[in-house]
């Protein structure tokens, strides 16, 4: 199963920040380990307290914190960070990941919504 491997804006600014290496080394990371996987939850960890609906990779010295959404096959990245400052203020860490999952369900939603209008527009124009 190829899982879909979608980036915050968060974690794009993250990634930007890095050297070119570290960066394509993450990318090539989720691309080719992680979203060929059946379960991506295998290769991760489970994280704990308020940050307890996220995983965690290990690239090197780095972190990537994701939120896996099963139903929709999505791995979608949230932060990516060097070890030391990844956790650094969980709080905010959990509230802006809640604002970024609602922003991707949101979206899925009207993707969604605009598929089936789509379909049933084209099922109109058959008849």
């Amino acid at each position: 199963m190829a899982w879909t491997i979608k980036y915050s804006d968060t974690a794009l600014k993250e990634l930007k920040k890095l050297d070119k290496g570290a960066a394509r080394e993450i990318l090539d990371y989720l691309d080719k380990k992680i979203a060929v996987l059946d379960d991506p939850t295998t290769a991760g960890k489970g994280l704990s307290g308020k940050l307890a609906t996220l995983w965690r990779y290990r690239v090197r010295d780095m972190r990537v914190i994701c939120h896996i959404d099963k139903g929709e096959v999505t791995v979608l990245v949230l932060r990516v960070a060097h070890r030391s400052k990844v956790y650094d203020d969980e709080k905010q860490i959990a509230d802006k990941a809640a604002e970024d999952v609602a922003t991707f369900q949101k979206e899925r939603q009207e993707e969604n919504e605009k598929a089936e209008q789509e379909a049933g527009q084209q099922k109109t124009d058959q008849t």
